[in-house]
């Protein structure tokens, strides 16, 4: 993949950013380097790669050892290829790694890795990182984090969003195997302005819309950006979508990939949850946009024709339209106000038909009949390679998960 150049300088992002929430309803030195002392008008000495720096929420000093930590944009600082730094527990202040923050990491082979101190729990209020080639592990962030445009490559492992949410506005970023809950009138996780962006194998839940701003809580959007992957998550009980994708400042999507998800709605419509949609696919800036094996539930799926659109072998609890696009896919209820049977629900091996899901009202959307997931799937399309948990997925299986 070709490499774009970075998007936008940072007060532009801002910016755009203001703009496009307001559009969807949703918002330490080295030598010879200026502007990258500590404190205290120290240099960092840079480590060996593969080095290892300590950091603490009140460290100081350029240092960086288990007995003198540092402070974080001190380690970073020092960072290098394949280097780690490893974070004390406790609470640490508002955490901003500026453009140029990581000078050894910015055209580099190896992430630098960000990690707690062997039973340490860090938590961050905030993190604003143009910080390059990161790989963040094992910490909490209560209220949000920014990947800005020079955060190319950077990789979030088994992180915690509590109360807050990510706003991705870089390329080359990887999100996985990390847990997204408890925010307000804000997204679990935003991508916009980005491209080369995989979402993978997380749990984005319980965001409700209790502040009353008119910014609405999704678990997942999307705009503005390309090359964008979302495999293998569960997403649920989001005030107005599991996922949607919106026009932002109308710059498009193209080459989004959409697979092997849990997608629910609000599973029980209370006034935390107002119901919403599982997914809302309906921006027509979209091109290439690819839907399959998922299993949307407890909300409407928004479905329009646009560019290069494949969905396919999907379970679908509830389509909005009578003439939404899909094929090889199992249809569970419609809009019986606009049409007794949708024509579609008989073609392109499309069918109706109840899925028997173990647990519904807990989110565990795998079927406990594998005769109500089957289907004669027509047409030259494939299934996706594996389902949620990584198991292969038959090519007559809708839905994302295999008997």
């Amino acid at each position: 993949m070709t490499r774009p150049p970075r998007l936008v300088a940072a007060a532009a992002l801002a910016a755009a950013l203001a703009a496009v929430l307001a559009l969807s309803g949703c918002t330490a030195g080295l030598p010879g380097l200026s502007g990258l002392a500590d404190k205290g008008g120290h240099t960092a000495e840079q480590p060996a790669g593969g080095a290892v720096s300590h950091a603490a929420p009140h460290g100081s000093g350029t240092a960086c050892t288990a007995a003198r930590p540092c402070d974080v944009p001190t380690a970073v600082a020092r960072a290098t290829p394949g280097s780690t730094i490893r974070l004390a527990g406790g609470t640490y202040p508002t955490t901003r790694l500026p453009a140029g923050s990581a000078p050894h990491l910015d055209d580099a082979k190896r992430n630098a890795t960000i990690e707690p101190e062997p039973g340490a729990a860090p938590v961050f209020g905030a993190i604003t990182s143009e910080a390059p080639h990161l790989t963040w592990t094992g910490v909490t962030v209560k209220v949000q984090w920014y990947l800005n445009a020079g955060a190319t490559g950077t990789v979030l492992d088994a992180v915690r969003l509590d109360g807050g949410g990510l706003f991705v506005r870089s390329f080359d970023i990887t999100v996985k195997d990390s847990e997204f809950t408890g925010g307000s009138s804000i997204d679990g996780i935003q991508v916009g302005l980005s491209n080369n962006v995989l979402i993978e194998g997380n749990s984005v839940h319980d965001y409700n819309q209790d502040k009353n701003d008119n910014i609405h809580a999704d678990c997942v959007q999307v705009f503005d950006s390309s090359n964008v992957t979302i495999r293998g998550n569960r997403l649920k009980n989001c005030y107005n979508t599991g996922l949607i994708i919106s026009v932002g400042a109308g710059k498009g999507i193209h080459h989004l990939t959409v697979e092997s998800n849990f997608i629910q709605g609000c599973i029980v419509i209370t006034p935390h949850c107002g119901g919403g949609s599982s997914a809302a696919l309906q921006e027509k800036s979209a091109t290439d946009l690819v839907v399959r094996n998922n299993t949307f539930a407890n909300g409407s799926v928004r479905l329009v024709q646009t560019p290069g659109l494949v969905f396919d072998r999907n379970i679908v609890g509830y389509i909005s339209t009578c003439d939404a696009p899909m094929t090889n896919s199992i249809i569970e209820f419609w809009n019986t106000k606009m049409c007794g049977t949708p024509a579609i629900v008989s073609q392109a091996g499309n069918r109706a038909g109840t899925v028997a899901f173990r647990d519904q009202a807990t989110g565990d959307l795998r079927p406990a009949d594998a005769s109500s997931v089957t289907i004669a799937p027509q047409g030259a399309s494939r299934a996706a390679a594996a389902d949620l948990d990584g198991h292969p997925l038959p090519a007559n299986v809708a839905g994302a998960a295999a008997p």
